[in-house]
């Protein structure tokens, strides 16, 4: 795009008569909207308040260019279309009328960076925290990566607008234990950069806190984990009367109308309160619950590896819930992790997690990793948390010390978030060939690093198993018999195409 007919605009309508200028109109970017470029994106207008690229043509996207409150749009240089098409954007809410010389902020002005766009991040401002989790990923408990300055912090917020970041969720170790927690969502509040979630124990989860969010005008969805029912919460946490206390908080923010979820770690010693955990979360307001497979990463390489429940046990235990879950009324949004999903309390269709029927070949393994990115307590991008959490051989990830921006376009990154189907397959010939190909896409990268961490393009053995011994095809079967006007929304058995 040609950007030079910027400045011959400005200057033909600076030296307009007194008359042009009592015809003219100025437009400018509306306050959320900003100029940015990406590798493979040229120009493109984001709205910065839901993380949004307008879909535009390319007369739309000069005609965002010209909206800088300098340009008269009737100036005759400006043709009819251009015009029509400034107007158009004010019909969508994304320019407005303002007077001669209104600026755009340096924040709204184009900035082009050399990496892929990434709509959001997912941040760890803190390696602490104030519970004893038997299975934290992070030895939080030993503070064992640290946390940035707030100067630092302020730094990479800064950077995180000029990369075109736009959501954020704030995660941890315990995010709420930093002094500075306040500041550092103030620099996101100024920078355009929306809040959507908090991840946290709930320890420090109280009115303060709820009044605080609230006068600035947040409502993020809060996420608190839960371990279950029988003492198992306090067990896992390492804290008398955890539970309870949880409860409480779950309360309090159902009280202020927040959306809350949870997640529940699973292992052998607590495979079997999960009804009643689930329903008991729902009991107290929790929206969304999702149940994860215990690990072998961080603290719980100490305490528990005994407990593991492998992914067959897992899967088992999801069939013997699944009914039950219906029974109840489908009382949350449910994510049985990499197994099933629904959409919210109360709907009965789902997503079969592990199928990718409608994916193609040119795509990325995982489409997750290529829209966020996990920034680390110290510092490193990631793809995402378990990738981090991981000591693996192969997993040498660039840190934000040299920019934002440099970290995210690091070939060691991107190799990792933007790896596609066909790359996966050329690594993993046999898998091409295979009958479920065309579901399972190459499955996840991280779980592939659980069995061979030395190749980050290794097979997702769980995967292989959940489509070998046709969990998708029975999981179809078992939810037609207790619940046959529910939906499966992904995946259609007549339409596999095999490879």
């Amino acid at each position: 795009m040609n950007f030079s007919f910027i400045d011959q605009l400005e200057l033909l309508t600076s030296s307009e008569t007194e008359e042009e200028k009592k015809q003219a109109e100025y437009y400018i970017l509306e306050s959320h909207c900003c100029l940015r470029g990406w590798r493979g994106i040229e120009l493109s207008v984001l709205n910065q308040k839901v993380g949004y690229l307008y879909n535009l043509s390319e007369l739309d996207l000069s005609a965002a260019l010209i909206c800088n409150g300098k340009i008269d749009i009737h100036c005759f240089a400006v043709t009819p279309p251009l015009r029509s098409a400034v107007l158009k954007l004010a019909r969508m809410g994304i320019v407005r009328k303002c007077d001669y010389g209104t600026e755009l902020t340096p924040q709204q002005r184009l900035h082009c960076v050399d990496m892929p766009y990434r709509s959001t991040a997912k941040w760890a401002i803190t390696g602490r925290c104030n519970m004893k989790c038997k299975h934290c990923f992070l030895s939080a408990p030993d503070a064992k990566f640290g946390e940035m300055s707030l100067e630092d912090c302020f730094k990479l917020i800064d950077e995180m607008a000029q990369v075109g970041i736009s959501r954020i969720g704030l995660t941890g170790g315990e995010p709420l234990l930093r002094p500075d927690f306040f500041q550092i969502v103030d620099r996101l509040i100024e920078k355009n950069i929306s809040i959507v979630g908090i991840a946290s124990n709930g320890l420090l989860v109280n009115e303060r806190l709820i009044g605080q969010l609230e006068d600035r005008g947040l409502k993020p969805k809060i996420f608190m984990s839960y371990d279950g029912t029988e003492g198992w919460h306090d067990w896992l946490r390492g804290i008398d009367g955890a539970e309870k206390m949880l409860m409480q908080k779950f309360e309090l923010l159902a009280k202020h109308d927040f959306y809350t979820g949870s997640a529940m770690t699973i292992h052998k010693l607590n495979k079997g309160v999960i009804r009643d955990s689930i329903n008991r979360l729902a009991s107290v307001g929790c929206k969304q619950v999702i149940v994860n497979r215990m690990t072998n990463f961080g603290e719980w390489e100490k305490y528990g590896q005994d407990f593991n429940i492998t992914p067959k046990e897992l899967y088992q235990a999801f069939f013997e819930y699944i009914p039950q879950f219906y029974e109840d009324g489908c009382p949350v949004r449910l994510v049985l992790n990499r197994f099933f999903q629904t959409m919210a309390p109360g709907a009965k269709d789902y997503i079969l997690l592990p199928v990718k029927q409608h994916r193609k070949c040119s795509d990325c393994v995982c489409e997750p990793t290529h829209n966020v990115v996990y920034i680390t307590a110290d510092g490193y991008a990631t793809p995402c948390l378990y990738v981090a959490s991981q000591e693996a051989p192969c997993v040498q990830l660039p840190n934000i010390k040299d920019g934002l921006g440099a970290a995210m376009s690091h070939p060691n990154y991107l190799n990792m978030a933007d790896v596609t189907v066909d790359e996966y397959f050329d690594h993993n010939p046999d898998c091409r060939i295979c009958k479920y190909a065309s579901l399972c896409m190459g499955g996840c990268r991280a779980h592939a690093l659980e069995t061979n961490p030395n190749d980050y393009l290794s097979r997702d053995m769980e995967n292989c198993m959940f489509y070998h011994e046709e969990f998708h095809t029975r999981t179809l079967e078992l939810i037609r018999s207790i619940c046959p006007e529910a939906k499966c929304i992904n995946y259609d058995p007549n339409k596999v195409v095999g490879k």
